[in-house]
This record gives C-alpha cells, sequence and structure tokens, in this order.
C-alpha cells in the first residue's frame, strides 16, 4: 500500500467517533497516571496500565478500519490492520513522552531502565487487539454485537489467565489482552523476564493466527467473512505452521516459564516427607539429618500456630522449599517473597536452616484457613474483598516472638518515635498497602496479638473471618485501637530499643521511594557484583547515591566494597563523608563509625580506632553491633589477642576459627575468644562443640551484658541440637531469669520445643557422632 494511502487510511479511521474518543482517552489517562508514583517513569506501571487501556481501544480501532474496507471494496485484512495500528501508536507513544520528560525534568530517575515494559507489554497486546477487532469488523455485521463479543473473549481469556493462580502453585499471570502481574508486590526488582518475552512472541503468534483467518476466509468483494476459505493451500500451511507453535508453547509451557502446576514443581523439587500434618517437598539432594530437622520444626510450629488460633485446618499442608530466590521466581513468581496459598493447604519458603525463619508465619495463612472467609481462606467480606492487615497481621501474631524486641516493644517504639502508621488504617480495607511493609506487619501482629491474648482466640476467630469488629468484639474499631495504644503506652523501652527500631523502620514503602524500581535493579545489581567485579559494583552504587543523595545506605556500601578489596584508605573516606552528612541518624553514624575504626585499625592506628569504636558503642546501634564494638575495644590493645581478632572480623573462616582456638588455649581467661568459638561452631553445625565452649565462656566471665545475654541464647539452641533437651531447657530457664521480654519469648519457644518433642518423638534428635 502506498505511504499517502496508508496515511489516509489511518486518519480515516482515527477521526471515527469511537476510535477519537477511545484512543484520546487513553492517551490522557497515561499522562495523567505520570503524576503518580512508580508511574512517573516509562516502566512496568505505566506499561501494563497502558496496555490495560489499549486493549479496548485497540480493538474499537480494528473493527473501525475494517468497517471502512468493506465499505470501499476490494476489502484488504492488511490494510484495515495497519490503519489501526498506526493510531494505537501514536496514543501509545504520548505518555511514553510524557514520562520521559517527567523523569528527566522532574526526577533523577533513568527514562530508560524500565523503557523495555513498554516495548513487551503493551505493543504486542495492541497488535493482538486490532487484529482481534479486524476479525470482529469483517465477521460482524452489527458494532453491538462485535462488543458483547468482545467482552465475551475480554472475560474469558482473563478467565482462562486466572486460573492457574486458582488451580496452581504460581502467584503470576500472563494475557493477551491486559499483560502481565508478576506476583507479590514486595518484589521491587522487576525485570524483564524469559516467561514475558516467551509470552509475548506468543501473542504475535495469536495475532498472526487471528489475521490469518480473516484473510483466508475474507471475500474481498463484499468485505465478509465467509464460511469456507478462500485462499489456497499456502493459508492451510502457515495456519498449520501457527498452530504448531501454540502447540508446543502449551506442552513446554513449564519451561518456558508461562505456567507452573503442581506436578511440575514435584519433578524439580523431588525430595519429600510426608508427617503427620504435612507434605514437605524439597531439593533432593537435602541430608537426611536436615530432613528429620524440618520434619520436627514443621510439626511443633504447626502445634504452636494451632495452639495461638484454637483451630487446625482439614487436611495436610503441602510445604514447597525452594533452593533459591531466582529459582522461586522462575518456578512460581516470586523471587523474595514468601507466600502461601491458603485454598489450597500450601505455602512456598526458601530452604533456610534450621529452625525455619519464616515456616511459621506462613503457616498460619494456611492453619488460618480453618476459619478464613470462602473462597480463599482469608479474610475477606464478601469473599472478595480481601483484608490484608488482618491476614498478615494475624501471621505475624501467631509468629514465633523472639526478635532482638518483641512485637509490643517494636510498635511501642514506633509509636515513640513518631513513624507508626494509624492501625485504623492498616487494619481496614485497602490501608495496609500504603505503609512500608516493616511498618504495617509489625503494627498489625502487634494488635492482633494483644486482642488474642485480652480477648481470647474465639473471637480473634471471628474478627478474621469478615474484618467486623463490632460483630466481634461489641466495640469499633477506634475503641480497640486506643485501648491497644494506651496498653503500648506502658511497654518499657530503654534508649537502645529506641535507636534499634530507628534503624528497623527507616525503609519507606515503594510508593514512597524515588525510583523504587529502578534503585531495587541497580542495588540488586551491584551486590550481585560486590566479590565478581568490584569496580562496576562502585560504579552502580555511585549511581545510587546520585538518585537518593541524602541516603547515606549507598555511600556504606561503597565502604563496605572498598574494604572487602583491602582499599582501607579508600573505605575511610567513604566513612568519613557519611559521618560528614548533617542529621543522619544514630543508627547511620554508629555503623559508620564502626567501619571507619575498622579502616583505622588495618592502617595502624589503634588508638583512633578504638576511639571510634567507644563512640560507636554509645549510641547503640543495636545489640549485634555493641557486641561487636565491644569486642573490638577490649582486643585493640593486647597485642597477643588483637590481630587475631581483628583477622576474624573480617573472614570469619576456619583459619581464623583455628586462630581463635588456639589463642583460648593459651589464654585461659580470655571468654571472649571462648565466646567466638562456640558462636561459629553453631554456626558450621557442631552443637556439642559449641555448647562446650560456650559453656566455657559463660564460666570465666564474659564482661559486657549483651555478650553474656548472646552467649546464654546460643547455648540454648546449641544444647537442644546436641540432643540435651534438659540440658537446653535449663539454659532457657537462666535466660529467661534475667527478666528481659524477648528472652523469655525465646526462653518459652526452645522450652516448648523440648517439651513438644518429648511429648511427640520421645526426646530430641542428637546428630550421629
Amino acid at each position: 500500500m502506498p505511504v499517502p494511502t496508508f496515511l489516509a487510511k489511518s486518519l480515516r479511521v482515527a477521526r471515527r467517533p469511537a476510535v477519537a474518543v477511545s484512543l484520546g482517552l487513553a492517551a490522557l489517562a497515561g499522562s495523567l497516571l505520570t503524576r503518580l508514583p512508580l508511574f512517573e517513569v516509562p516502566g512496568y506501571e505505566l506499561a501494563s496500565a497502558m496496555g490495560l487501556l489499549l486493549a479496548f481501544a485497540g480493538t474499537v480501532a480494528g473493527f473501525a478500519a475494517a468497517r471502512l474496507e468493506r465499505a470501499a471494496p476490494p476489502a484488504s485484512v492488511l490494510a484495515a490492520y495497519g490503519a489501526a495500528v498506526a493510531p494505537c501508536l501514536v496514543a501509545l507513544g504520548v505518555p511514553f513522552l510524557v514520562a520521559v520528560a517527567s523523569a528527566l525534568l522532574g526526577t533523577r530517575c533513568s527514562p530508560w531502565l524500565g523503557a523495555p515494559f513498554y516495548l513487551v507489554l503493551p505493543v504486542p497486546g495492541l497488535l493482538f487487539s486490532c487484529a482481534l477487532g479486524v476479525l470482529l469488523g469483517f465477521g460482524i455485521e452489527k458494532a453491538f454485537k462485535a462488543g458483547l463479543a468482545f467482552l465475551a473473549i475480554l472475560l474469558a481469556s482473563v478467565a482462562a489467565s486466572l486460573w492457574p493462580l486458582w488451580e496452581g502453585p504460581q502467584v503470576f499471570a500472563l494475557n493477551h489482552l491486559v499483560g502481565y502481574f508478576p506476583g507479590p508486590l514486595y518484589d521491587e526488582s522487576l525485570p524483564v523476564e524469559p516467561r514475558l518475552l516467551w509470552y509475548r512472541a506468543l501473542t504475535l503468534v495469536w495475532t498472526a493466527l487471528l489475521l490469518l483467518v480473516a484473510h483466508g476466509w475474507l471475500a474481498p468483494e463484499t468485505g465478509r467473512l465467509g464460511i469456507r476459505p478462500r485462499r489456497g493451500k499456502g493459508v492451510w500451511a502457515a495456519l498449520a505452521l501457527l498452530l504448531a507453535l501454540v502447540g508446543a508453547a502449551r506442552v513446554y509451557e513449564f519451561e518456558l516459564g508461562l505456567r507452573t502446576r503442581h506436578a511440575d514443581l514435584e519433578r524439580v523439587l523431588a525430595g519429600r516427607s510426608e508427617t503427620a500434618h504435612f507434605v514437605l517437598h524439597y531439593p533432593k539432594g537435602k541430608e537426611a539429618l536436615e530432613r528429620r530437622r524440618l520434619e520436627r520444626d514443621a510439626e511443633f510450629k504447626y502445634d504452636r500456630v494451632v495452639s495461638f488460633l484454637g483451630a487446625a485446618p482439614a487436611g495436610k499442608i503441602h510445604a514447597w522449599f525452594h533452593e533459591s530466590a531466582y529459582l522461586k521466581r522462575a518456578r512460581v513468581g516470586a523471587a523474595n517473597t514468601n507466600f502461601a496459598k491458603p485454598w489450597h493447604l500450601e505455602l512456598h519458603v526458601h530452604d533456610q536452616a534450621f529452625p525455619h525463619p519464616v515456616l511459621r508465619h506462613e503457616l498460619a495463612h494456611d492453619v488460618a484457613a480453618a476459619f478464613g472467609a470462602a473462597p480463599f481462606g482469608v479474610s475477606a467480606r464478601w469473599g472478595a474483598l480481601v483484608n490484608v492487615g488482618l491476614v498478615e497481621g494475624l501471621a505475624v501474631a501467631a509468629d514465633a516472638d523472639t526478635d532482638e524486641l518483641t512485637s509490643h516493644q517494636w510498635a511501642a517504639a514506633m509509636r515513640r518515635l513518631g513513624i507508626a502508621p494509624n492501625i485504623r488504617n492498616i487494619v481496614g480495607p485497602a490501608g495496609f498497602y500504603r505503609e512500608a511493609a516493616a511498618r504495617a506487619y509489625t503494627l498489625s501482629g502487634s494488635f492482633l496479638r494483644w486482642l488474642r491474648d485480652s480477648q481470647g482466640s474465639e473471637r480473634l476467630r471471628r474478627l478474621y473471618r469478615d474484618g467486623d469488629f463490632e460483630a466481634a468484639y461489641n466495640r469499633s474499631l477506634d475503641s480497640l485501637a486506643t485501648e491497644w495504644e494506651a496498653f503500648l503506652g506502658q511497654v518499657e523501652l530503654d534508649e537502645r530499643a529506641l535507636h534499634t527500631a530507628q534503624i528497623q523502620f527507616e525503609r519507606g514503602s515503594v510508593f514512597e521511594r524515588p525510583c523504587a524500581r529502578e534503585m531495587a535493579r541497580i542495588k540488586g545489581e551491584a551486590d550481585s557484583l560486590r566479590q565478581a567485579d568490584p569496580e562496576r559494583s562502585l560504579e552502580l552504587y555511585r549511581r545510587c547515591a546520585a538518585i537518593e543523595p541524602q541516603n547515606p545506605a549507598f555511600l556504606r556500601a561503597q565502604a563496605e566494597v572498598l574494604a572487602d578489596q583491602r582499599d582501607w584508605t579508600g573505605a575511610r573516606g567513604a566513612w568519613e563523608r557519611i559521618l560528614a552528612l548533617e542529621q543522619q541518624p544514630a543508627g547511620v553514624r554508629a555503623k559508620a563509625l564502626m567501619g571507619l575504626g575498622d579502616a583505622l585499625w588495618w592502617l595502624g592506628s589503634p588508638p583512633q580506632a578504638k576511639a571510634a569504636f567507644e563512640q560507636a558503642l554509645s549510641l547503640h546501634r543495636d545489640r549485634g553491633s555493641d557486641r561487636t564494638a565491644f569486642v573490638k575495644i577490649e582486643s585493640i590493645d593486647d597485642p597477643e589477642a588483637g590481630p587475631v581478632l581483628r583477622r576474624y572480623f573480617e573472614e570469619p573462616e576456619l583459619p581464623a576459627v583455628l586462630s581463635l582456638q588456639e589463642l583460648a588455649l593459651s589464654q585461659p581467661a580470655n571468654a571472649i575468644s571462648r565466646y567466638l568459638v562456640g558462636r561459629q561452631l553453631l554456626q558450621h553445625h557442631d552443637p556439642v562443640g559449641a555448647a562446650r565452649w560456650l559453656g566455657q565462656a559463660l564460666e570465666a566471665g564474659l564482661k559486657d551484658p549483651e555478650l553474656e545475654r548472646e552467649a546464654r541464647r546460643q547455648l540454648v539452641e546449641a544444647r537442644y541440637r546436641a540432643g540435651d533437651c534438659p540440658g537446653s531447657m535449663a539454659a532457657a530457664a537462666s535466660l529467661a531469669s534475667r527478666g528481659d521480654p524477648s528472652d523469655r519469648s525465646l526462653a518459652q519457644e526452645w522450652q516448648e520445643r523440648c517439651a513438644f518433642e518429648a511429648r511427640t518423638f520421645g526426646g530430641a534428635l542428637a546428630p550421629p557422632r
């Protein structure tokens, strides 16, 4: 078709009222969206929105183009298709240009990093919708009937795309018209994955199929589709080829990442164990001792969650343990986010060391299916309006309260620091995602734990079903929240706890941070290249620092890379630049002082290093930092211990641990070296040796209260893992007597575990001698 003719036809299509209105509204809506967080740059969010808008507008344009071709025979499918696609591409380009200008003029974000989404999401989608519109325009006489046909096709395709989410383990969805849902919001780094490229290639195959059918069955002289094909063998051959491609994609859909079924996961996670309440799936090469520990850990956590909630699900829970975040994303669509599907009684987590850190949380989602609302088994009104604050809050509340602070202490600290969101919004219908994840999870967990402890589990179960506070408690949410806030006001907190909470919750919501997707991707790449390509890693961290110049995290990362490369002068300069920044929280300054002290220590300035460590200790960043600072201060003036400990902190591998053992033997009164050896042996799966060395450290006398506290906590676990439950329970009782709420909670957890194993398995699991 000559270019002037093509342009004339495109303009005629664009002038049709329905086309002009639908494309104009799509371009306007997309342009207005660029004023919202995450939409201000060309990326996944804007591309998805435009794909959705143009799914309708492209079909309208294709229908109008076909009708114009019918009015001026001989009708051509390709002419109609080209005339429909051109104005759609213009409408798609307007928000893209607006977003690029917005990124360049109003932000420090790159307008190009997320731009590939604009190619792979809305472009193939509008090509498909235009082809569908052309087919409907040639095949259906009335616009009203064509609209009904489009609606039926759209609903059927969306249902087909959502079915795998309901029926299978995956949390991603793909649709030729609407686009791509990648999975949980908390996976902020969102690349253009191979699955999306394969699927969009399949979209183009389906587009060609629609156009081929229209071309093969079209009568050019009438502009209508006939019952029989009007073309020769070439049409049939092309049709067979395209159908073969569709069939091949269906056969290899798991390998291409297009769909995942439970049977697919069973092939790749071939390890399997069944217990009283679980079917556990894990990598086939998992060691026998670790398998048995996992089975016991799962059963203990099940017992605790059922006891907390006062209900149990009907049937066994399938727990899937994936080797890595990368493989988990490829299989089910969630990289760093663990998740459960309560309606299937299944959960998906990473295969981590005993005791599993998140298994109990995800397990609580499945147990809650016993009283959650149908069809998903979660807190929801009318079965569809899910109350995420109650869903996640219940899981946090039912989890073990063994962190550095208890959930109530974390919540109280947030309120006293003035950074706590309003709980009334978080547990409301739609307020959870507006807040930073760590804050929303913690506050909702504290609130629901308080409701359970003060009002019982029966009322909590009633509340969970539909979120109706009046029906469950005969009181309003505001009244209950006010009482809970008064309770938090009585929670005792010291300066260290407030500093720790300040660090824990300084990260904002993904909707609040500048260039959140770009930052997550750059930082993820920089983190992965620290050892393999430190120069590139430094370059990427500098890019992050340019986007967020007031965020010291990226200067800190640069300092850490330089330290890893033994560039102590460069690391010292980076730490000093952080300390020179104004209005930095105490935790940030403490971290910088610790890094500066290390650099000065290695540069041969022990007095200056000691001063930096002492300053860091005075700021109380967190208990772990306090322990480290104390050890370094105590050792820096010791000519024998100093070099050994400096080497240990730089690289705590086997040679450094052996040097520590030699130090401990040569200095019988050195409790610190015994503590560090015990800690390392526990991490390296020698609980018997760990218990012995930790016990010796406590007998020798650890001067620092935080070191003593951590040694006691480690000793409880070491004795349990060594198969000595009586010894573990005795150590737990000693730990609980210290009076710290989180220590009491941790001690209770290990005591309950020992009692459960004695009751259920006849005793603790001892490692082979």
